[in-house]
């Protein structure tokens, strides 16, 4: 009944008012040996108290829910989610070393997942807002060699080519929107690196 009324209140879009009802169903689902006692209720609310707390700016509550999540209900369907969300609060919070251990830990832990490819990006996009360039094409090399039939791989070799034009590399970055246009000619990403090998072109008079 917690549980409802907590999705009554998101259906009405009052987030700060299901917050309470999700807790409480956490509390009492998570109690083992009691008649409330419901392991998948229990990981299921506090998944939600998590999103919950990141979608209203508590970071640090929302960092401490999902590792509870991640410890307590390891076999959880929710885990895998759970890893890629705890990973995008780090990076709300500009803790990058954080949010690149998690993003790996997720990949290693669970190789098939579907969250893997953005995971990857991500790390990508961090060492980009670092200004670790060679490190950033590193990454979203690596999107492109694990997960080559995701839509991923394209994103990643448009992010390499234009780390390369950031760094006025425009030969390099030529020949990285090329390998994106001939293994993805009908794509948008595609189109924008016809478009970005133009400004290389540009860029070199």
């Amino acid at each position: 009944a917690q549980s409802q009324a907590g999705w009554c209140e998101l259906k009405q879009n009052r987030l700060a008012e299901a917050l309470p009802y999700f807790e409480q169903a956490f509390t009492s689902a998570a109690e083992a040996g009691t008649a409330t006692a419901d392991p998948v209720l229990a990981a299921e609310s506090i998944f939600k108290l998590a999103d919950l707390q990141f979608q209203l700016g508590r970071f640090a509550d929302a960092v401490e829910s999902y590792k509870q999540l991640n410890s307590r209900f390891p076999t959880s369907p929710l885990v895998e989610r759970a890893l890629f969300q705890l990973g995008q609060v780090y990076q709300r919070m500009l803790n990058a070393e954080a949010a690149i251990h998690v993003y790996d830990q997720l990949v290693e832990q669970f190789p098939k997942t579907a969250f893997g490819p953005e995971a990857k990006f991500q790390i990508g996009l961090i060492y980009v807002a670092s200004g670790d360039e060679a490190k950033a094409r590193e990454a979203f090399g690596k999107v492109v060699d694990r997960f080559g039939a995701t839509p991923w791989a394209a994103r990643a070799r448009l992010a390499i080519g234009e780390s390369f034009y950031r760094e006025a590399k425009y030969d390099q970055a030529v020949a990285a929107f090329d390998k994106l246009i001939a293994a993805a000619p009908d794509t948008d990403t595609a189109q924008r690196a016809i478009y970005n090998r133009g400004w290389c072109y540009y860029a070199q008079g």
